[in-house]
């Protein structure tokens, strides 16, 4: 499933799959909108499927947008979701 990014008003929604195969495009489209204010939010809500690849570019976007004196926030699953997720679904 390949990677959706809709922005509404300062939050961005990723839907689909964050792997190796569709960093490239999460990454173009971030290199592009880092300016955007000061608080950049991700949904992670609609994400079927994350790798190392994936944690990895999060990872990588958060120092990035740090540096700018911006913020990072990222949101879409509570803390018991997540865990189902990452037992479940979490490839590496």
């Amino acid at each position: 499933m390949e990677l959706e990014i809709k922005r509404i008003k300062e939050v961005f929604y990723l839907k689909g799959n964050l792997t190796k195969a569709t960093l490239s495009h999460l990454k173009s489209h971030f290199s592009y909108t880092i300016d955007l204010g000061p608080n950049i939010i991700l949904n992670i809500r609609d994400i079927k499927k994350i790798d190392t690849s994936g944690i990895k570019v999060l990872e990588e976007l958060y120092d990035q947008i740090s540096c700018m004196n911006q913020r990072l926030c990222i949101t879409g699953l509570q803390f018991n979701q997540l865990r189902r997720v990452e037992s479940s679904n979490f490839t590496a």
